[in-house]
């Protein structure tokens, strides 16, 4: 297959690549909003990403998580941090085998838009 033939296959399965990425982007900013409304709002959203690394990923991928808490009660303190490291990504595997390791960027620039809001 070469790298026009999988766009294609791509687009049959997911429809136009923008449309594709604004409804992930959504629906990741609307968990987020939930996660923000629960009484530890940085702790809540730390369990789901490493939930979503545990569960949700599987081993397809390979995450490792640190998060530096600097505050000992539910609100966050300005520096809390928490990293998600990914060092195996099925799609970044998958679409560099395929010849087209360019499409794993649409990928990221959901899961970056995702991370920013």
């Amino acid at each position: 297959m070469n790298q026009q033939e999988g766009i294609q296959i791509i687009r049959k399965c997911m429809g136009d690549s923008d449309s594709f990425a604004e409804r992930i982007i959504k629906s990741g900013i609307k968990h987020i909003g939930r996660l923000l409304h629960r009484g530890d709002p940085f702790g809540s959203l730390v369990g789901a990403a490493r939930n979503m690394s545990e569960k949700d990923m599987g081993s397809s991928f390979a995450v490792s998580h640190e998060t530096d808490r600097h505050a000992d009660g539910p609100e966050a303190a300005p520096r809390d941090r928490h990293t998600a490291r990914v060092s195996r990504c099925f799609y970044l595997d998958f679409f560099r085998r395929g010849g087209s390791p360019e499409i794993v960027d649409l990928f990221c620039a959901a899961d970056a838009a995702v991370v920013e809001a």
